[in-house]
């Protein structure tokens, strides 16, 4: 049984889509202590101190962020702060009297730091420095069930190199199925808490990099890059909105007052993976061309692959204490082979995914901060297909190999850039204004290279093994035009993204409200059929018991 297969090609079509959200929202903390907004870029340091004269709380940090906060009457402060780690000092009358190091607080959360030094102590210890390392607490104060992992728990954690690998971390977070991939770079599905892979949400740095397509996924940082991700599974407010599943939060590494530097590679050999076992025609109700139950369908020992990854990063001071940069690049290349079945073809894939990314801190003055972060990532594959020897029986003797070329298949790039600006005034010492302007261009496109015997005026044949053995007694009729439709290589998704937030402290109460937009642009989508504009593909009718196992593998 045949059937036609036609696709219409369709060019030049363009969709513009708007999304404009408001979130208010007001909670109540003791000590003011509240999580932060624009999409969790920032935390808060809180706490609460003896009230006496002349006390004020200094925070410093290690990229130049120096704020002094005044203690309310009733010994209570806190402040916004870009995740980073930083120096509490309680100082009075210009006198440190004590100091708490290593603050780190993290995204969308908050870190108590309390003193317990009295004003007559203070006169007594006025010349002594007393320091301890802050012990990370339990915030008990935000509805957000959200996990967080720093830069230093990933240098340690045996993680794939990927945002949903750490997403999965998390209590309720499991892959999506296999035949779905994220996102334009092709990174796995996740799903949250049973919703659906298409429900949640990507940022870094506080822009969206979900996909704008589908919501398949989306855009993720190099490994080393990464300073924190927060994955959100439930509990979080109307400012992540767009999402009923689970939101994965990236904040980019940032540069100091120090020089940093440093180079890593990565090699899995081809040699230390597992061997697959082979598959068997396991129906002996059901044959295909002649295959019976027992016999050797797929030949899978023999399959491999093989991954690189090399990065390195540099970071440091342009003028200290007030503009810094981080700077890292990362290449990622995959090479795999798999001999396929008695009726496909053996397949060489080659893969690269090369990531740069960037990002400027510049501290305009103790009340100004202004960020920039840019992101390019790229994914290209390339695969060349052989015919094979497989005979009947096919195996233990011989053992399938490739033999002749058979066809080169389409090489795929896609590439994703990214911009966001993200500015931080401290208009009084209870008003926080947040702004965030981002936009990012995906770029899709395939191409169909030309070789020796490549006829691109045939049709694309499907589903050969279903072709009737009484007709193709010598096996499946076949051609090299490998696929039915090919994608234009000028297809691009853009997308504007703006917000902004404030904050007031009032008392122990916390308000934010925000507003933000999304405009996304798709041009030039659609697919254009290859060769003379239809194919074929082959269905099997049969009879007997089809709710029998078709595959079996080893023993």
């Amino acid at each position: 049984m045949k059937f036609q297969n036609v696709h219409a090609p369709r060019r030049g079509v363009a969709m513009r889509r708007k999304v404009l959200a408001l979130a208010i929202g007001s909670s109540v903390a003791m000590g003011f202590a509240g999580a932060a907004w624009g999409q969790a870029t920032e935390g808060t340091i809180y706490g609460t101190v003896p009230v006496a004269s002349g006390e004020v709380v200094r925070i410093t940090g290690t990229a130049g962020f120096n704020r002094t906060i005044p203690v309310g009457s009733t010994g209570k402060y806190s402040v916004i702060v870009p995740v980073g780690t930083y120096t509490v000092s309680l100082l009075q009358n210009g006198t440190v009297i004590q100091t708490q190091q290593d603050v780190s607080p993290v995204a969308a959360g908050s870190v108590e730091v309390d003193f317990a030094t009295t004003a007559s102590n203070a006169e007594t210890l006025s010349t002594i420095n007393v320091t301890r390392a802050a012990i990370p607490l339990i915030d008990v104060k935000t509805t957000n069930q959200v996990l967080t992992i720093t830069q230093q728990q990933l240098q340690v954690l045996p993680l794939q190199r990927t945002a949903e690998d750490i997403a999965m971390l998390a209590p309720g977070v499991q892959p999506g199925s296999a035949v779905l991939v994220g996102g334009p770079l092709g990174t796995p599905a996740v799903t949250f808490g049973g919703a659906s892979t298409a429900e949640n949400q990507y940022y870094i740095d506080g822009m969206l990099t979900s996909a704008v397509l589908d919501n398949q996924g989306g855009i993720g940082l190099p490994y080393n890059s990464i300073e924190q991700q927060q994955t959100f599974i439930s509990g979080y407010g109307a400012k992540y909105g767009r999402s009923i599943g689970g939101v994965i939060n990236q904040i980019g590494r940032s540069g100091s007052n120090d020089w940093h530097f440093g180079f890593r590679a990565q090699w899995t050999p081809t040699n230390w993976q597992s061997s697959p076992d082979n598959s068997y025609w396991g129906n002996p109700y059901v044959t295909r061309a002649g295959l019976k139950a027992g016999d050797l369908y797929a030949y899978n020992r023999d399959n491999h692959g093989m991954n690189t990854v090399y990065d390195a990063y540099v970071s440091g001071p342009i003028v200290k204490d007030k503009l810094f940069f981080f700077l890292s690049a990362e290449q990622d290349n995959s090479k795999a082979f798999s001999l396929g079945s008695e009726f496909g073809n053996a397949a060489y894939t080659q893969t690269h995914e090369p990531k740069i990314y960037a990002k400027i801190n510049w501290n305009i003055n103790d009340s100004n901060v202004l960020t920039a972060t840019a992101l390019q990532s790229s994914l290209k594959t390339w695969d060349w297909n052989y015919n094979t020897n497989y005979t009947f029986p096919a195996y233990p003797s011989p053992v399938p190999q490739p033999t002749t070329f058979f066809n080169e298949g389409q090489t795929a790039k896609n590439v994703y850039r990214m911009l966001a600006l993200n500015y931080t005034s401290y208009i009084t010492d209870n008003l926080t204004l947040h702004a965030m302007v981002g936009k990012s261009h995906e770029q899709y496109g395939n191409t169909q290279p030309s070789y020796p015997g490549f006829d691109p005026s045939l049709p694309f044949v499907g589903s050969i093994s279903n072709e009737n053995p009484a007709f193709t007694p010598n096996g499946p009729i076949k051609n090299t035009q490998g696929t039915l439709t090919i994608s234009p290589n000028g297809h691009r998704v853009d997308l504007l993204d703006y917000r902004l937030d404030l904050d007031y402290k009032w008392r122990n109460h916390d308000f934010q409200v925000g507003i933000d937009n999304d405009v996304q642009t798709d041009l030039d989508d659609g697919v254009q059929t290859t060769g003379p504009g239809y194919g074929w593909a082959y269905g099997f009718v049969g009879s007997g018991d089809l709710n029998k196992p078709i595959i079996g593998t080893d023993p």
